[in-house]
């Protein structure tokens, strides 16, 4: 019997692997067309009014090799991953006085040890920015097909799969400026993430609108008030919704030519509903965001902080809290390094167990540049995290180092 059933069941796998690789691909075709569509009709209809400051083209190669203890954060198990990634990666420019139009592409072709993570990923991302004196439009986009090695951030209480993934995510914003000092938005957001083995990962999608005012009292200093509606929902059978509405309040400043910081602070009403399970009640949960800036001669110093929420691929939605920490130092024309940490804390309305609780990431990186085009760079990053009732932890190391050539940037304007 199994004898019969096996090449069945692989049959079966591998047709529905074709069918979600289809389907992915038919979705980033459909998406890169009609960006490229909807930028060239604006291109043209700016380049009748306007004269361009420039088109530029600027293309990347990266050549890496890394080694990795346990790639897909599993708990038990797991296998060490080493290999190379090559990825050519494309970006087109185009700037007029009003307008900025942007397109990149990138792939990255993987070639690993254990051949279930050998993968081609695609990735293309796409922006244009209009603006006059009052009204100012922005249209980012952005599309991957990757897998599960990458996309997601945090590891769940699932088997060590590496499973293909298609994202697509798109943040329109247009504001309004009735005067130099006052200054009304409406941005919004939504995403997709849909997973072939689902079996292991949950579909789901996100909606976002959040209007806002700021005002700007000196050069130096303004303050902003924000309010965000957000739902979370699972796209298959017996689904799961998070809804959230909040509001907050906050300051920017310029401290000084290097200095910059803003702070927010507010709250939010969430609540959860998991099919067949009596809806909870709203629960009233504190949010904020922070971030301080240095830019100087030698160091590009990053902190920052947030609450709100977050969304994973095992069928959950979490308010997420986060520490970051980041710093690039130039020591000199050729020679850079940085290093970076970061805390996750996830709280949920209902957690299982295995859901994400902490993540503590830590990195180190160098950069050579070895000639005028190519830089050599190399990297260590650890990851460590516990799981809700859990008392076992997961972590990974991973070392890479690699090459990166990036020729002349190419204008395109007669």
């Amino acid at each position: 019997m199994k004898a019969v059933l096996a090449p069945v069941l692989s049959v079966t796998h591998a047709d529905h692997r074709k069918r979600f690789a289809g389907a992915a691909f038919l979705h980033i075709f459909g998406a890169v067309a009609l960006l490229v569509s909807f930028i060239t009709f604006v291109n043209n209809r700016a380049h009748a009014q306007e004269v361009s400051d420039g088109t530029t083209l600027e293309a990347t190669l990266s050549q890496d090799m890394s080694w990795s203890t346990n790639p897909l954060m599993a708990l038990h198990g797991a296998r060490s991953l080493w290999g190379s990634t090559t990825s050519p990666q494309l970006s087109l420019t185009k700037k007029t006085p009003l307008s900025l139009y942007g397109l990149n592409f990138k792939v990255n072709q993987n070639a690993f040890n254990q051949p279930e993570y050998n993968s081609t990923d695609l990735y293309a991302q796409a922006d244009f920015v209009r603006q006059n004196q009052r009204w100012k439009i922005d249209l980012p986009k952005t599309i991957s097909y990757d897998t599960t090695r990458t996309s997601e951030t945090v590891g769940y209480n699932v088997q060590a799969i590496n499973s293909r993934h298609l994202g697509f995510s798109v943040s329109p914003q247009v504001s309004f400026s009735p005067s130099p000092r006052n200054t009304w938005s409406l941005s919004g957001a939504a995403t997709l993430s849909e997973y072939e083995k689902k079996d292991y990962f949950t579909d789901y999608e996100t909606v976002t609108a959040s209007p806002s005012f700021e005002r700007k009292f000196d050069p130096n200093n303004s303050g902003f008030v924000n309010l965000k509606f957000r739902r979370y929902q699972t796209t298959r059978d017996n689904a799961t919704r998070v809804d959230s509405v909040g509001g907050n309040l906050g300051w920017r400043t310029v401290l000084s030519p290097r200095l910059k910081a803003d702070a927010s602070l507010g709250a939010q009403e969430r609540r959860e509903y998991n099919y067949g399970v009596p809806i909870d009640s709203w629960t009233l949960n504190t949010i904020y965001s922070g971030n301080l800036s240095f830019s100087g001669l030698q160091d590009n110093i990053d902190v920052s902080a947030s609450r709100g929420q977050s969304p994973y691929g095992n069928g959950t939605e979490a308010l997420e809290t986060s520490f970051s920490f980041s710093n690039e130092h130039k020591l000199n024309e050729a020679f850079s390094y940085n290093i970076s940490a970061s805390f996750l804390m996830a709280d949920y309305q209902k957690a299982s167990e295995g859901d994400m609780e902490t993540l503590t990431n830590g990195h180190i990186g160098l950069s050579y540049k070895i000639i005028k085009n190519i830089d050599f760079t190399a990297g260590y990053n650890f990851r460590y995290e516990t799981r809700t009732y859990q008392t076992e932890t997961v972590k990974d190391s991973t070392i890479s180092v690699g090459l990166i050539f990036r020729p002349n940037m190419w204008t395109l304007d007669p």
